[in-house]
């Protein structure tokens, strides 16, 4: 859907663009400039639905109580936020920030699908996934390369997770 949507020739992005009277001729998905712009945005819009649910369901969780009592003491709004809201959601933050630091450490399909010529888009849209894939099942079948690449891929997601983990105070009272 974002190759058809960010496509040079026919897609609605340049189309809606010329619509208004900008530039319309935009080779979003060959730009170096613009491939990690493009990857945010397309991963942002995939797991937007996933951590909304993931909030929705943490923030109604707390306890309704809460906010009565604190409406009775005299609590604004801005008051409740910063004070029971988000102390009260500090473990779907941390979720969300570990996974989604993870997910981008792992990122693959997106540049696999959306770009030509399966990411190279001068070589800024590639992953350290797809640079294993790369080495795994190029011309020369690098699999111990590859492989050992993927360890190193693995203890780079450890230590992120663990420092983000640790800088984000999960499991402190």
């Amino acid at each position: 859907l974002f190759r058809m949507l960010f496509a040079a020739d026919f897609g609605m992005i340049n189309w809606f663009l010329g619509a208004i009277g900008l530039p319309g001729d935009i080779d979003w998905l060959r730009s170096p400039s613009l491939a990690v712009p493009l990857l945010v945005i397309v991963s942002s819009w995939q797991w937007m639905g996933f951590h909304a649910i993931y909030f929705l369901a943490n923030l109604q969780a707390i306890d309704s109580s809460l906010f009565e009592a604190a409406k009775i003491d005299g609590a604004s709004p801005i008051r409740i936020l910063f004070q029971i809201i988000l102390p009260l959601m500090k473990s779907a933050f941390t979720f969300v920030m570990v996974t989604s630091a993870i997910g981008c450490l792992q990122l693959f399909d997106i540049v696999f699908m959306l770009f030509p010529d399966n990411g190279y888009v001068g070589g800024t849209a590639r992953t350290i996934v797809a640079y294993i894939f790369d080495e795994a099942f190029s011309q020369q079948f690098r699999i111990g390369y590859a492989s050992a690449a993927g360890w190193i891929s693995f203890f780079i997601i450890l230590a992120i997770s663990l420092l983000q983990l640790r800088f984000l105070g999960l499991g402190q009272a």
